[in-house]
């Protein structure tokens, strides 16, 4: 029977680990927070940047980005123009450990995480006439 409670014991204590503390928890659900925000941030100055080439014509936005990558019909008579950039990227980043309970340097463990790819990718649609009439954008 103490075998078996011993067992029981590191199962819950394995599975569960140490949790955090409502500071950290806070702390987290912060930094979370002020994350979101700015991702939200981005979101909104990159709209403002596509909008801001609605109704003028593509060869300004050409002078401007360089030659897109590629140009498809917009199925009207008009056009796709996409610039595409890519690549990989390191995020590094520090999270808290759940050893400690002090803001120590040994308090944060670093993270490195690569993504194998990430892929930015803007369009415009022009008229006929060349002039910007819609866009569209993914990634940063």
């Amino acid at each position: 029977m103490k075998k078996y409670c011993v067992l029981l014991l590191l199962f819950v204590f394995g599975v569960s680990g140490c949790p955090l503390t409502i500071e950290q928890q806070n702390r987290l659900r912060e930094r979370k927070e002020e994350e979101q925000n700015r991702l939200r941030e981005r979101k909104e100055r990159q709209n403002e940047i596509m909008d801001s080439w609605d109704g003028d014509h593509v060869s300004k936005l050409i002078r401007s980005w360089g030659p897109p990558k590629e140009v498809t019909t917009d199925g009207a008579g008009g056009k796709i123009y996409i610039w595409r950039w890519g690549g990989k990227i390191t995020i590094t980043g520090k999270c808290p450990c759940q050893e400690t309970d002090t803001e120590s340097e040994d308090y944060y463990t670093t993270v490195v995480a690569t993504e194998p790819e990430y892929d930015r990718v803007r369009m415009f649609w022009a008229n006929p006439q060349g002039i910007i009439y819609h866009w569209q954008w993914k990634g940063f």
